[in-house]
């Protein structure tokens, strides 16, 4: 009998009734929006975008309404008002265009999904590059020595080991990522920031507090995430170079160029200085002289509008020169490459895949003393995503 009651209420609510149907896309390009949002302001209906970026909302009852769609780092260009007759189904052709501003909000550390400041679970700071070329910064760790809440230890004066800590725990409870992938090369514990350019960043997210849940226990004091910029839609380059005191010279270049669905960012740069003694009793250097150079590179490749490819690497290669009871020189070669994919699939899935490796070596010749530290890490890792139609 209740069986019964509940098809006739269900038949008598489809005759004062329509459903909403259509699209959502890229007003650039043309491209659906998979996983949008899609509601009726100040009520309870709502849809999903599909992979070909069509929704339907279904049984909306008869009246006047405001359609709105949300999407990470979108927002639609009008929000429709919708007259909704029993009967007449509606179809809608919705145009999204990227907001600078929510763009600039985005973080993905947290939770390892795409989410605003503001709807993740997790508190994130995030540090802007705009943020970094203002602070002069030459590396990561001079970036974070302005941040309050971290530790930034120094090993020696300039061209000494930066490493940094989280929720005042040792070095080796902060995870560092670039890109997500962690960088390895720890010594004692202490992860030297000073060999991670910021020449070719977009922003830095920080999380502070245990996330070893995601990412195992060395992220037990946060995680820093260092976030490679992307290219945009033109050929861009600079070139920079100064000087300073102690002889030291810095240069700098980058490009980035964005043609179809291609884009290419390569930079590139060279660091050195002499060495110096400010207490000449003794035999040490007070800094050693150093010269180190780093290359970047990021191609991405989008197949067709629900698949891309992306593959990085960075080199980064330092001698150091001092005295230290003898002489004693340092050299220091790091390197890794990122591959990653992502593949939109029917049903409101997504599935991503990458493949990392990355190298790190240190030798130390000390008078003919030599000592060495090797680590190499490769890792692939599998995450399929699926949204749930409303």
């Amino acid at each position: 009998m209740l069986k019964t009651a509940i098809i006739l209420l269900s038949l008598f609510a489809s005759l004062f009734s329509a459903n909403i149907s259509g699209s959502v896309r890229n007003a650039l390009n043309g491209a659906p929006i998979i996983g949008a949002n899609v509601f009726l302001v100040n009520t309870d209906h709502g849809a999903a975008t599909n992979y070909q970026g069509k929704f339907l909302i279904k049984n909306v009852p008869e009246g006047e309404y405001i359609l709105d769609v949300q999407y990470v780092g979108y927002s639609l260009e009008d929000r429709p008002e919708i007259k909704v007759v029993s009967g007449s189904d509606v179809n809608l052709k919705l145009d999204m265009r990227e907001d600078i501003q929510e763009t600039d909000n985005i973080v993905v550390t947290g939770t390892r999904t795409k989410r605003l400041i503001k709807d993740s679970p997790v508190s994130t700071e995030v540090i802007h590059a705009d943020e970094i070329k203002n602070i002069g910064a030459e590396n990561v760790g001079e970036v974070l020595e302005e941040r309050a809440g971290i530790i930034v230890n120094q090993d020696g004066a300039r061209g000494g080991l930066l490493s940094a800590q989280l929720q005042g725990l040792d070095d080796n409870h902060t995870l560092i990522l670039v890109d997500g992938a962690p960088v390895i090369g720890r010594i004692a514990g202490q992860l030297d920031l000073s060999r991670i350019s910021v020449q070719n960043i977009d922003r830095i997210e920080i999380v502070k507090g245990a996330a070893s849940a995601l990412y195992g226990s060395e992220a037990v004091g946060g995680v820093i995430n260092i976030i490679t910029r992307a290219p945009e839609d033109r050929f861009d380059y600079s070139v920079n170079a100064n000087v300073g005191t102690y002889n030291a010279r810095n240069l700098k270049a980058d490009l980035s160029t964005k043609q179809n669905n291609t884009s290419v960012t390569a930079t590139g740069e060279h660091h050195e200085a002499d060495g110096y003694d400010l207490d000449p009793r003794t035999q040490n250097t007070t800094a050693d002289a150093f010269s180190n150079y780093s290359v970047f590179g990021k191609v991405r490749q989008s197949i067709n509008e629900q698949l891309f490819i992306q593959a990085s690497g960075e080199f980064f290669d330092q001698r150091q020169d001092g005295f230290d009871g003898g002489q004693r020189t340092t050299d220091i070669q790091n390197w890794y490459m990122n591959l990653m994919s992502e593949w939109t699939l029917a049903n409101y899935s997504k599935f991503n895949a990458r493949l990392y490796h990355t190298s790190y070596a240190k030798l130390i010749n000390r008078a003919g003393t030599i000592v060495d530290n090797v680590e190499k890490l490769t890792r692939g890792e599998f995450v399929y995503n699926r949204i749930l139609d409303n």
